[in-house]
């Protein structure tokens, strides 16, 4: 079961919510007059000459003045323009927002791949160490097991077959990088289901 979208849902709400909202100023943008003397009408002149004025330059047209809207038009082009910069305004809050949140996802992401490596090279670095142990224990195993097929030797120079395998035995252990020690080698051995 994957968690709801929060960060999605509370965006298309707020975005549903941002509409009537722009409504709702275009209204009062109409009906307040220092509002709409202040602001809505210079805003829907400016919005009506830089229009024109595109409009103009696609043609090719040489007419520099723009005639300015009567003050009802204007204030409706300022209101509607308003309304529109409200919703884009909330559209682009919402866009850095989910881009924020999925960037400090994606931190947090790449922050626990580190750790874990992290870890792992520890682990990897622990296990060469005891590797290293383990091969000097059968060094050490081996260099005894040797002074006693000497002893052995000298003491009974008939018997040193038996020795001479062991000592083989300990000697291609100790060669091998994944050795086990002794104790180890000898309960698998004799565990019944390995």
């Amino acid at each position: 079961m994957s968690a709801l979208p929060i960060m999605k849902i509370m965006s298309l709400t707020i975005k549903t919510v941002a509409k009537p909202i722009s409504k709702l100023l275009k209204q009062q943008a109409m009906t307040h007059e220092t509002l709409r003397q202040r602001v809505v009408v210079p805003v829907g002149q400016a919005t009506h000459w830089i229009s024109v004025r595109l409009q103009r330059l696609t043609m090719n047209s040489s007419r520099r003045d723009v005639k300015p809207l009567s003050e009802d038009l204007a204030v409706t082009y300022g209101a509607e323009f308003i309304g529109e910069f409200f919703i884009f305004s909330v559209a682009t809050v919402m866009l850095v927002g989910e881009y924020n949140a999925s960037a400090k996802k994606s931190a947090a992401k790449e922050a626990k791949l580190q750790s874990t490596l992290a870890s792992l090279r520890d682990d990897i670095e622990q296990l060469r160490a005891q590797q290293a142990d383990t091969q000097e224990q059968l060094r050490t195993v081996l260099a005894q097991l040797q002074q006693q097929q000497q002893q052995q030797r000298g003491a009974n120079p008939h018997n040193t077959a038996a020795v001479d395998a062991t000592a083989a035995a300990a000697a291609a252990a100790a060669q091998s990088p994944s050795a086990k020690t002794t104790s180890q080698a000898g309960f698998f051995n004799f565990w019944p289901f390995g």
